[in-house]
């Protein structure tokens, strides 16, 4: 009979039947690094673009405008909760270097883990959302005529805020 299918969870030599053994959250220095990086860079840019984004909404004059504006703003939010899911899991592996094994189960099973799950999902569904939202409406667009003198009416404004209620 073989140890490793015995049931018993062993940190010792790294080995279980059930689950990935690591004594690191991220494994390979490559990934370590690259969500540092890439996590960084998307909160600070998706920082910028917001801020841009949310400051040019007042200068909008028709109803295109502001659903591509708020189409964008949207992407960006989704991809700034990546970015921070990135960040915040480069974050653990820190905390449990070298021990995750130990704390695996704990981990795991903590509100936490289930918090960053969630935000990496929600910001995935929104920007591919809002980017496929974006797509059809700029083809439409294209496809019909781009009218962009169309001014901002109650309707427009209507849709716009039900398609961004959607996402969330």
């Amino acid at each position: 009979l073989s140890s490793v299918g015995d049931g018993t969870y062993d940190c010792a030599n790294l080995r279980d039947e059930m689950l990935n053994c690591e004594k690191r959250v991220i494994n390979g220095s490559f990934l370590r690094s690259s969500s540092w990086i890439i996590g960084s860079l998307s909160v600070i840019f998706n920082l910028l673009i917001l801020s841009k984004g949310i400051k040019k909404m007042s200068s909008l004059k028709s109803s295109s405008e502001l659903g591509d504006r708020v189409l964008i703003i949207a992407i960006s939010l989704g991809d700034l909760l990546v970015g921070a899911y990135l960040l915040s899991i480069a974050s653990v592996d820190i905390f449990y270097l070298g021990r995750f094994c130990e704390h695996q189960f704990g981990w795991l099973t903590s509100w936490s883990c289930s918090a960053l799950g969630v935000m990496s999902t929600v910001g995935s569904q929104i920007s591919l959302f809002s980017m496929t939202t974006l797509s059809i409406s700029r083809t439409k667009r294209i496809t019909k005529g781009i009218t962009v003198s169309d001014p901002i009416s109650g309707r427009a404004v209507v849709k716009v805020t039900v398609a961004f209620l959607v996402e969330f």
